[in-house]
Order: C-alpha cells, then structure tokens, then sequence
C-alpha cells in the first residue's frame, strides 16, 4: 500500500532514502540536504508498505514563486507513479505559484514534461 502525507520524513528513513537513490553523496551533502528540507516551504512524502519511497520539497518567495528543489524517489520504487503523484500534490498545494524545476540530469526531462512542465531554461508550471 503506498501513502502520501505532507510530512517531513524521520531523519533515519531520509538518510536511507538519500543513500539508496545517490550514493555517490558525501556524508556532507546528505547533511545539507537533510538540513534544506528541514528548512523548506512544503515536504510531502510517499511510503510504500511503511516504508520512505520518496520526498519532494518546494521553497517558494510566499507570493508567486516555488521551486522543486530535490525530488528523492528510491531506485526499487521508480517508474511507479511516486514521483509523479510527489509532483502533482506540490502543484495542487501551490495552485498561485509558478513552479520551477531544475532536472539534474537530462534524462528527467520527459517526466517533467509529462507533468506538465514546460522548458524555459528551467522547466515551468502554472
């Protein structure tokens, strides 16, 4: 059974989330992302079976703009409509705001597409 909350995951099930889907993140980085969504405007989470599959968080200017700022979806839950689900609860949550998102690799291009993003140097929804 999969489940979405507006929720900041524990500290615990980030850092598993965070290894599994980077690896190649430093011990550092991970601490500034944990510390970043700790921070952010709106947190939304997936857990399948109990367990974190994924998180997304949006800093916004409280007025007009919000930025996707990291999308975390765990390896062994991809291509399973977390991401996508993550994404539309942070459009229905900010129905006043141009969303932003910066897709770190090329290949999450369609996915933003699909959802309704557009590209204009970063990728736009409203």
């Amino acid at each position: 059974m999969t489940e979405f909350l507006e929720t900041l995951p524990s500290a615990h099930d980030h850092r598993v989330l965070m290894h599994a889907a980077h690896p190649d993140w430093t011990v550092t980085h991970r601490r500034r992302v944990r510390s970043a969504f700790r921070h952010s405007d709106w947190v939304a989470s997936a857990y399948v079976d109990g367990l974190l599959a994924g998180t997304i968080r949006i800093v916004t200017d409280h007025v007009s703009f919000g930025l996707i700022a990291d999308l975390l979806v765990h390896p062994d839950h991809r291509h399973q409509g977390i991401g996508s689900t993550l994404v539309k609860m942070a459009v229905v949550a900010h129905p006043d705001y141009y969303l932003y998102a910066d897709p770190q690799t090329p290949e999450l291009a369609p996915f933003y597409t699909k959802a309704g993003f557009t590209d204009h140097t970063v990728w736009r929804h409203h």
